[in-house]
């Protein structure tokens, strides 16, 4: 079976190379200098742990030229929301008819999208939990928190593809409700907004208690927007968005014990909105804080902290590299939360 990744950036890059190793022949399709590092020097992935491993030449290509997608079986789609449309509009103009599509994009309404312009039976939903971070030299990736992918659909496609990235060492699976699956993610992407107005590490941001109740905030209202749209946003370990809602606000002992058996986090890790920040590149805020904000008015259920994060984050885009960090107080004003907020949401088993 032979795989391309359109958007071979951080983790369609990660998802690409570990295919690789997992023995499906896989064409990696992005920036040029990104695409030329590769093929010069090969690439490297980081598991969490620490361990390298480089992947073979053999079954790992690298081009910049959208015209590869022509040999393919399957597309994955690794490019952010904002470079869908175009990479839909290549993908069903190079790659084959009977091509598999598959999403990997933050957010939830990412497959739809996809299925309205190239039909239901062509793609499949991925979610990507983890993090991962490029090296300066280009061809190093490194996975920096834990966290499994996930697949939708019953495709003999979608199964090999799981199976390759277990082989690789990926904690990958299937599962048959996507649905819930990406509201899972996206409450747990809501903190994006929040690491990248800290200006922090992920572990530094999430190591401030004030931090964290803003963020068990925000959850808590995506959790009632999905309720009220008759989504469940799925337990999913270590995704358990019921659970987290509950333990962020708690003290720093108890929420550190409690997280440690959760989540795995490298000390460099950040979020990708943080580094969109730093480099002057328009977030994904919209797709994540913002569709809860969004789809809260279609059912009735306002979000104020969302709302302002979305805000926040907007200003920080217009202001440049230099925006100011924002403070824990700072955050939870804007919200209108109280200064010890607490956060009451309905648990689900």
């Amino acid at each position: 079976m032979k795989v391309a990744v359109l958007g071979a950036g951080t983790i369609g890059g990660y998802v690409g190379g570990r295919l690789a190793q997992g023995g499906l022949d896989v064409t990696l399709i992005g920036r040029r200098d990104a695409m030329d590092a590769i093929t010069r020097d090969g690439l490297t992935l980081v598991a969490l742990d620490g361990a390298q491993q480089r992947v073979p030449n053999l079954r790992l290509d690298a081009t910049d030229d959208s015209a590869a997608l022509a040999r393919c079986d399957v597309v994955l789609l690794g490019v952010k929301l904002g470079d869908l449309r175009a990479s839909l509009d290549i993908a069903q103009r190079l790659a084959p008819r009977d091509a598999l599509v598959v999403t990997l994009q933050n957010g939830v309404d990412a497959i739809e999208e996809a299925r309205a312009q190239l039909g239901a039976s062509r793609v499949a939903p991925g979610m990507v939990s983890f993090n991962v971070l490029r090296s300066a030299r280009g061809n190093e990736l490194a996975q920096k928190t834990s966290g499994p992918l996930v697949l939708g659909g019953d495709d003999t496609r979608t199964r090999a593809l799981v199976a390759a990235l277990v082989r690789a060492g990926v904690a990958a699976r299937s599962h048959h409700d996507m649905r819930g699956v990406m509201w899972s993610k996206l409450v747990y992407n809501l903190n994006n907004a929040i690491n990248a107005l800290s200006r922090l590490p992920l572990r530094r941001e999430l190591a401030d208690r004030g931090y964290r109740r803003v963020f068990a905030a925000a959850m808590a209202e995506g959790l009632a927007v999905a309720r009220g749209l008759g989504v469940r946003a799925r337990w999913l370990p270590p995704l358990m968005p019921h659970l987290a809602v509950r333990v962020l606000p708690m003290p720093n002992a108890v929420f550190t014990r409690v997280a440690r058996a959760m989540i795995q986090i490298d000390p460099e890790a950040r979020a990708s909105m943080h580094d969109d920040l730093l480099r002057g590149r328009l977030t994904e805020v919209d797709a994540l804080n913002g569709s809860v904000v969004r789809h809260g008015a279609r059912v009735g259920v306002a979000a104020p902290v969302n709302a302002a994060l979305v805000a926040l984050v907007h200003e920080a885009e217009r202001s440049g590299a230099d925006y100011p960090p924002r403070s824990a107080a700072a955050l939870a004003a804007a919200g209108g939360l109280s200064p010890r907020v607490s956060i009451h949401t309905r648990t689900e088993p």
